[in-house]
């Protein structure tokens, strides 16, 4: 989630937080003359504008919330390959993950770390692979072949479509340990 999304959701909680405070602080402390103040004023004309513009907030908040969460892609551990009457194949996600792993180790890549997100819902995968680059390779024609090969694999053994692939290849250097696959 980007910075500026996070900061306004706080924004929007924190004025939520801050008129529940004073909600519960009013209820509390009716004769308190700073609320009766309050009162006063959001009896004028004014203050019912400032009442129906606060109503109009929390309920674009509220649609936007609700309809954040229904849309979103569900994520989960393990997804239902195939389904049959009495059975089901279900597939973890770190099964998935060395699958994916083990079917790049023909190419010249070093310390190759692979995440998976599994979305459910449509039986789709999003994959981030991190390798680091052999001195041999050329990364624009091993990216096209990547990309190919782990939606080939993805498709034909697991039966899962490749949504995004996010390939990040770093480049070698002599004094580096590496893990080859």
């Amino acid at each position: 989630m980007k910075a500026w999304i996070k900061w306004s959701v706080c924004f929007g909680m924190f004025l939520q937080a801050a008129l529940g405070g004073i909600v519960i602080a009013w209820w509390f402390f009716p004769q308190a003359s700073i609320f009766q103040n309050i009162f006063a004023y959001l009896l004028t004309d004014f203050g019912q504008k400032v009442i129906l513009g606060l109503g109009i907030y929390l309920v674009v908040l509220a649609v936007l919330w609700l309809s954040w969460t229904i849309s979103r892609p569900t994520t989960q551990g393990s997804m239902t390959i195939h389904r049959d009457h009495a059975s089901k194949v279900q597939i973890d996600q770190k099964a998935v993950e060395n699958n994916v792993r083990l079917t790049l180790g023909k190419y010249d890549l070093f310390n190759i770390e692979v995440k998976v997100k599994l979305l459910s819902n449509r039986k789709q995968a999003d994959v981030v692979v991190v390798a680091t680059l052999s001195q041999t390779t050329d990364p624009t024609v091993l990216e096209s072949q990547i990309t190919q090969t782990v939606r080939r694999d993805l498709k034909e053994m697991l039966n899962i479509e490749l949504r995004r692939l996010n390939l990040k290849l770093k480049p070698y250097h002599y004094d580096q340990k590496v893990t080859i696959v």
